[in-house]
C-alpha cells in the first residue's frame, strides 16, 4: 500500500502515527494525517502549497482537533502501534489512485505519492475542508499554479 510513497509522505504517516501514540489514540484518523502535513517543520509541495494558501494559522485549529479524540481509557492497554482507522486506509488508497491518474501530470512517469497528493485526498473530505480551513480545490489549484501547469483537474472517484 505504501511502495509508491514517497519519503515525505512516508514521513507523514510516522508522525501521524507517532501523534495518535503521544495522545494515547488507538487509531491513526484522516485528522492526524492532515496535521502531520500541516505540522510546521514539513517541508517540500505540501510546506510551499500552506504557505501559498496561507493556512499555516490553521495549524492551531488542526492541533486542537486532534487533543479532542478521545484517549484510549487507562483500563486498556495501549497498543504497540496504532492502527490506521478505516477512513485513514480509504484515504491511502485514494491517495495511491489519485497519484496514479496524475501520471504525466503532475507526477512524470512513475505515479509516487508525494505530501501534496495526501492533503489532496484528505482535502476532499468536509470536516478535515474545516479543520485546515482549505478546500482540495484551492489546494489543487495552487499545486497546478506552483507547477505552471494550467490542466484540468483529475476527478476524485
Amino acid at each position: 500500500m505504501f511502495e509508491k510513497w514517497t519519503d515525505r509522505a512516508r514521513g507523514i504517516l510516522v508522525k501521524a502515527t507517532q501523534k495518535a501514540l503521544d495522545f494515547q489514540h488507538a487509531e491513526v484518523t484522516p485528522i492526524h494525517l492532515i496535521w502531520a502535513v500541516f505540522e510546521p517543520s514539513q517541508t517540500g509541495m505540501a510546506r510551499t502549497i500552506i504557505t501559498q494558501l496561507t493556512a499555516d494559522a490553521n495549524f492551531q485549529y488542526l492541533e486542537a482537533e486532534v487533543t479532542a479524540i478521545t484517549p484510549l481509557s487507562t483500563d486498556c492497554e495501549m497498543p504497540a502501534k496504532p492502527s490506521l482507522s478505516r477512513d485513514a486506509v480509504e484515504a491511502v488508497k485514494a491517495a495511491n489512485d489519485y497519484a496514479a491518474r496524475q501520471v504525466g501530470v503532475i507526477h512524470g512517469s512513475q505515479g509516487y505519492v508525494g505530501t501534496q497528493d495526501i492533503a489532496y485526498i484528505l482535502l476532499t473530505h468536509p470536516v478535515i475542508q474545516k479543520a485546515a480551513g482549505v478546500t482540495a480545490e484551492q489546494w489543487e489549484a495552487t499545486m497546478y499554479a506552483l507547477l505552471g501547469k494550467i490542466q484540468t483537474p483529475v476527478a476524485v472517484s
